[in-house]
C-alpha cells in the first residue's frame, strides 16, 4: 500500500537508555525529539547494554493521516574511545489502517451510504473520497457501522442501518479491508 506523507529518518524521535555497568558509571537515558538532533560525537556512551528506540507519531491518536512508526533494538557498546557502534533499525507501522470498500452491486442497490468506525476512543466518519488512510490504535474490537438508502427509498431519504461489522483484535502493522457487497 502507498502511504502518504512519510517521515524522513531525521523526523523520528530517538531514545537511548541503559543501566549503570559498574560503580564508575551511571544509568543513561536521553531522548531527542528529532533524530537529526543526535550527534554521536557529543554523546559518548559507556560500555554496556542500551535500549534504542525510534518513534514517529503516536499510535494511540486515531484519524486520517495519523500514521505512527516504531522500531526498537538492544545494542552493546564496547569500551573503546575510538570505536563507533553501528545499529540498523527498521521502523514498522505502529498502528492499523481501516479501509472500507463497496462493490458495484452494493452501490446499485444502496446508492447512498455512510460508514463510521467506532473504536475504544472515538467514532470516526469514514470518508470514501479522502485520499489519506484512516489509522487507528491497536485494540480489542472495532465496529464498522453502515447507514444507507435503498434505490427505492431515495425520494423520501429513508436511511436504514445494516448490522455492524466487528473486527476483533486489531493489531499494529495491519491493514483491514472491509468490503460491503450485495448478492442477488
Amino acid at each position: 500500500i502507498l502511504l502518504e506523507n512519510l517521515p524522513t529518518p531525521a523526523d523520528f524521535t530517538l531514545k537511548i537508555s541503559g543501566a549503570a555497568t559498574d560503580e564508575n558509571t551511571s544509568a543513561f537515558s536521553k531522548e531527542w525529539s528529532r533524530f537529526a538532533g543526535y550527534n554521536y560525537e557529543e554523546e559518548r556512551l559507556f560500555h554496556g547494554l542500551y535500549d534504542v528506540a525510534l518513534t514517529y507519531g503516536d499510535p494511540t491518536v486515531e484519524g486520517y493521516g495519523k500514521v505512527a512508526f516504531a522500531a526498537e533494538a538492544k545494542s552493546v557498546v564496547v569500551e573503546n574511545k575510538n570505536k563507533t557502534t553501528t545499529l540498523a533499525l527498521t521502523a514498522t507501522l505502529a498502528n492499523a489502517i481501516i479501509t472500507i470498500r463497496t462493490t458495484d452491486n452494493f452501490n446499485g442497490y444502496f446508492p447512498v451510504s455512510k460508514f463510521s468506525v467506532t473504536t475504544s476512543q472515538d467514532t470516526i466518519d469514514f470518508e470514501k473520497e479522502n485520499p489519506e488512510h484512516l489509522f487507528i490504535a491497536p485494540q480489542s474490537n472495532v465496529k464498522i457501522n453502515c447507514s444507507c438508502i435503498r434505490q427505492s427509498n431515495l425520494a423520501n431519504e429513508a436511511y436504514e442501518h445494516l448490522a455492524a461489522q466487528t473486527i476483533s483484535e486489531v493489531k499494529a502493522k495491519t491493514r483491514y479491508i472491509v468490503t460491503y457487497d450485495l448478492t442477488t
